[in-house]
Parts: C-alpha cells; sequence; structure tokens
C-alpha cells in the first residue's frame, strides 16, 4: 500500500519526458519508491523522535545553604 500510495504521488508529477534529465529524475524517484520501507521508517522515527527516543533528563544540584542562611541572619538580626 505505502509503495502504491508514493507511486501515484509521483506519477501526478507533470514533466517534459521529451528531456532525458526528466526521465532519469522519474527513473530514481521509481528506484527510491521500491526501496521504501515503511516499517524501518516508522522504526527510524520511534528510535528519533517517539517514544523510544532516549532522554536527557536535567539533573538538579542539591546545595547546603544553611552556613549561607546563618550567615544572612546574623546580617539583619545584629
Amino acid at each position: 500500500m505505502y509503495h502504491v500510495l508514493c507511486w501515484y504521488v509521483s506519477r501526478c508529477i507533470v514533466l517534459d519526458v521529451t528531456d532525458d534529465r526528466y526521465t532519469q529524475v522519474h527513473g530514481q524517484i521509481r528506484e527510491n519508491i521500491q526501496q521504501a520501507d515503511s516499517t524501518a521508517d516508522l522504526k527510524w522515527w520511534s528510535v528519533n523522535r517517539g517514544p523510544e527516543m532516549i532522554m536527557s533528563w536535567p539533573t538538579y544540584e542539591v546545595r547546603d545553604v544553611t552556613a549561607w542562611f546563618q550567615q544572612l541572619i546574623s546580617i539583619y538580626v545584629e
């Protein structure tokens, strides 16, 4: 079904068939359609953009602020 859809879309491209460059382009489009693999494309998308994508979650630093807080309090208490 995937190949058929791509083939119909490529047939909608109106090109002058008298020029050899256009026949070469159509040949390349036909080859790419034949080599297309929807399962591999979906797997690539899932790994790179989808639910199987590796996440880099942020890490937070935990600091001991008791000394800073005590110094701040001593400034205002005095």
